[in-house]
């Protein structure tokens, strides 16, 4: 496994085992599934009672694929709060994201069209639903690739007053792996995390 995924997969794993210890419930989403990389680690760390929502237009066979990973991973063969929906996660209105998740997200991973206004259009969409001890992780912050995805970003915390940005992980490894992800979080998740 590459040394980035790694760094990445401990900062979400802490960041999920740090909600789980102080009984931080609500939803799990992911805007860009995609190969289903940390949504499968997402699904795995979701409770009985919480949903885990994956969106992407996920091309070709992946829907499917991811599908059958998530069968032979998960320990009941149909999940029932384990939901993949295909669909540009810039066309899902508001009320049609509420009813998806059920309840609002506590854990939340934003990598999906790296355009400013797709980050930007995801992050409200996001923000729109979060619990009270929130966490929004958004991919490829600060990528020189992707300098689109900066840009909505930043857009996207002026218009997200519910989230603030409280850390990065750093890319390791090569660019063409991947960039920085950014950890933002509600004003309730910051001040409790680590108590």
């Amino acid at each position: 496994m590459v040394r980035r995924w790694r760094r990445a997969a401990r900062a979400i794993t802490a960041i999920l085992t740090d909600q789980k210890d102080r009984q931080v419930l609500g939803s799990l989403a992911e805007i860009g599934a995609y190969q289903g990389k940390t949504f499968i680690g997402m699904a795995l760390a979701a409770r009985p009672q919480e949903s885990v929502l994956g969106v992407d237009i996920f091309p070709g066979s992946m829907l499917q694929d991811l599908t059958a990973q998530l069968k032979a991973l998960l320990p009941t063969e149909e999940p029932a709060n384990v939901r993949l929906v295909k669909t540009d996660s810039t066309k899902i209105p508001t009320l049609d994201w509420i009813r998806l998740l059920g309840a609002p997200v506590r854990f939340a991973h934003i990598d999906g069209d790296h355009t400013r206004d797709a980050v930007l259009s995801d992050m409200i969409l996001v923000s729109s639903h979060l619990a009270e001890e929130a966490v929004v992780v958004i991919d490829d912050y600060l990528h020189d690739w992707f300098p689109d995805v900066t840009e909505g970003v930043i857009d996207g915390l002026e218009n997200s007053k519910n989230l603030r940005p409280v850390a990065v992980i750093p890319r390791s490894g090569p660019l063409m792996k991947g960039g920085t992800k950014l950890v933002c979080a509600t004003p309730k998740a910051w001040k409790g995390a680590g108590t």
